[in-house]
């Protein structure tokens, strides 16, 4: 797996991670026990952006990696 491959998948999961915690759906789901459609559906559209978000990040980060873009940072 390539170094920008890895790096867009953490973008991924860090921004899955962070809508599904910012949503409240596990503490609904804690507190009432049932789960709320509506509000799952809202961290479909949190997934759908955080997959967005990856994609980007893989962009850039290959584009880099290629030198067709410059580092913000170089190592």
């Amino acid at each position: 797996m390539s170094d920008a491959v890895r790096r867009g998948l953490r973008s991924f999961l860090w921004a899955f991670l962070g809508s599904i915690v910012s949503s409240g759906i596990l503490s609904a789901m804690a507190v009432e026990g049932v789960v709320d459609w509506a509000a799952v559906q809202k961290v479909g559209v949190s997934a759908l952006a955080a997959g967005i978000t990856g994609l980007i990040s893989w962009v850039m980060n290959s584009l880099e990696d290629r030198d067709v873009v410059p580092q913000l940072v170089r190592k």
